[in-house]
């Protein structure tokens, strides 16, 4: 029994002493040991198998009569066992190693940190003379000051808690026009192709664009201008002013304040999607067309199939240029460019993209070389933070155009030099259809609804046309007809031959088509309104009439084309260049 304990004993005090060993050796502390101890034990319990199975070297014996002198260096060195082996290098060569372990440590994460740091100065240089390039008129800088304003605006948004205010946020609505245009040195280089109003409503988290197009005629009578849309930024360029008198314009049309423009051009729009490695779209019907616009008014062939596909930057272009090919003309290149433009969205925001600083830079420089804007770093920064807010999946759109019989414009010319110009004009003669629409964008159910309502009401109208012009009250009663939807409209033959001014209506005190008599105030702007018993009078059975004046008369007196004139003049590569000749900066 005693002996039994005194083994025990033994036992413990030689596991004391390896512990105490161990700890100095590794240099480590009694907890550390301790959090490994039960791999430790197990370790040396094989160990000590390991030992007692192991025999020790034995040596030969000396030859007789030889005697070979060892010194204390030559010595055998005493038998190690694996318990041994694995805890016998010095503490020396230990803290040698993590010295050596410390330097490679140290060198890996300066090299890191200067490539970190070379990389964000690149991007600050990127960003700075990006930023500077996309103001409408760019100012001289140095590498230096770009560097400087680049990392400003990377550095900002850590240092800046809420998000910068956009222009028309307070008021729930903020709009910008988007406009894209030929490349800098080629025919026609400032002429817009694209015109499309891109609108935020906060409230609801919704997107709506309202597409415009270019054949649009404008008349800003505080400009002294009438022209096309699509050559009012020629004129804003050719002035150096910006994007000033396409906003006015836009907004004569829309009764929307543009608070903001951005313009593209071909290479730009290219170079984005081919920085991006392409874009991915779903084509919703083959498109052939062996007349699509090449340079220099050529001509040259596009074919896609449906289906998806990823395109690449030449390929996109032609995708959202092309409209002679689609039944749905405008309204069908309208859809196919909201649908590269979220795709690029979807892509630019995904983490391949976000994590591949050439593409990054890539990106920063097409659109640095190829975008103007008005909106500064701060309000650039701040409408990306918001976009992830918007619900993009589910974008109202809107396409103004002449090619149905229920579209708000017709086809029309004007003498522009020796040629007559087709041109674009509202159906009402003024801009209050398209104003509602621009309205109601996010609620297009209202207009629906208020045309069930007319349709509902079936007033009876009578035209009396005192204009001096004999073919406006024709032209009125055919428009209310066939466009407009009501279906009860006389034209009166007993018309006083005076003519005036001021378009006049009337409206019966026991009417109750009070959705149609406001739908004819506003859609020709008729302010002289008067409601009049009319039991005692001719117009006894009468809910609405009204006297043509010479205002309303004038309005719609333009000549009406055909959708298909406009196309033939499209094709027409003669009759393009004289009008690219008229509408050059030096004749604007």
């Amino acid at each position: 029994m005693h002996s039994t304990v005194f083994w025990f004993l033994k036992k413990k005090n030689n596991a004391r002493n390896q512990e105490q060993e161990i700890r100095e050796i590794l240099d480590i502390t009694s907890a550390e040991y301790h959090a490994h101890s039960l791999i430790g034990k197990i370790s040396l319990f094989l160990l000590d198998s390991m030992d007692s199975l192991r025999k020790k070297p034995r040596h030969k014996p000396l030859a007789a009569g030889r005697y070979i002198p060892v010194s204390s260096a030559q010595a055998t060195p005493p038998f190690l066992g694996p318990r041994e082996q694995i805890f016998a290098f010095p503490p020396a060569r230990i803290s040698q190693s993590k010295r050596t372990l410390s330097r490679k440590l140290a060198r890996v994460i300066l090299t890191i940190g200067l490539l970190l740091l070379c990389l964000f100065g690149y991007f600050s240089w990127k960003v700075g003379q990006a930023t500077r390039l996309l103001d409408p008129t760019p100012s001289a800088s140095t590498p230096f000051a770009d560097t400087l304003s680049g990392a400003g605006s990377l550095i900002s948004p850590l240092t800046e808690r809420e998000q910068f205010p956009l222009l028309g946020e307070s008021e729930g609505r903020t709009n910008i026009l988007l406009l894209g245009k030929s490349n800098e040195h080629t025919a026609g280089q400032h002429l817009t192709d694209t015109i499309m109003v891109a609108s935020l409503d906060f409230e609801r988290k919704k997107i709506a664009l309202l597409s415009l197009p270019r054949d649009l005629y404008v008349t800003l009578p505080e400009l002294n201008l009438s022209a096309k849309i699509n050559s009012l930024y020629q004129y804003d360029v050719k002035n150096n002013t910006g994007a000033d008198t396409i906003k006015v314009a836009v907004s004569e049309i829309t009764n929307l304040p543009i608070h903001y423009f951005a313009v593209v051009d071909y290479d730009g729009f290219s170079g984005v999607v081919d920085a991006l490695g392409g874009v991915s779209v779903y084509v919703e019907r083959d498109l052939f067309d062996p007349r699509f616009p090449g340079p220099n008014y050529s001509y040259e062939t596009f074919d896609i199939k449906r289906g998806w596909h990823t395109l690449d930057g030449k390929t996109a272009l032609k995708y959202v240029r092309e409209r002679h090919a689609d039944p749905e003309g405008d309204f069908g290149r309208a859809k196919r460019q909201h649908d590269v433009l979220l795709a690029l969205r979807n892509k630019a925001f995904s983490l391949k993209i976000l994590l591949n600083p050439l593409a990054i830079g890539n990106v920063i420089e097409s659109l640095s070389e190829h975008i103007r804007t008005d909106l500064s770093p701060k309000e650039m920064r701040s409408l990306v933070a918001r976009a992830e807010e918007f619900d993009t999946k589910n974008i109202s759109t809107a396409v103004l155009d002449a090619w149905k019989k229920t579209s708000l414009l017709r086809v029309s010319h004007i003498p522009v030099g020796p040629i007559a110009m087709f041109i674009l004009l509202p159906r009402t003669g003024n801009w209050s259809e398209t104003r509602e629409l621009a309205e109601n964008i996010f609620d297009i159910e209202k207009i629906e609804e208020r045309k069930r309502l007319i349709v509902e009401e079936s007033a009876t109208i009578v035209l009396r046309n005192q204009s001096g012009i004999p073919s406006a009250g024709k032209r009125l009663q055919t428009l209310l007809l066939e466009d407009l939807g009501m279906k009860k409209v006389k034209l009166s033959d007993d018309t006083p031959k005076n003519v005036i001014m001021d378009t006049q209506l009337r409206a019966s005190t026991g009417t109750e088509s009070i959705t149609t008599l406001d739908e004819l105030a506003q859609k020709f702007s008729i302010r002289n309104i008067e409601r009049k018993d009319f039991t005692r009078t001719e117009d006894g059975d009468t809910d609405i009439v009204i006297t043509i004046g010479k205002d309303l008369a004038q309005r719609l007196s333009f000549e009406e084309n055909s959708p298909d004139d406009i196309r033939r003049s499209e094709n027409d590569v003669e009759y393009q260049k004289k009008i690219h000749d008229l509408l050059a900066p030096s004749n604007l």
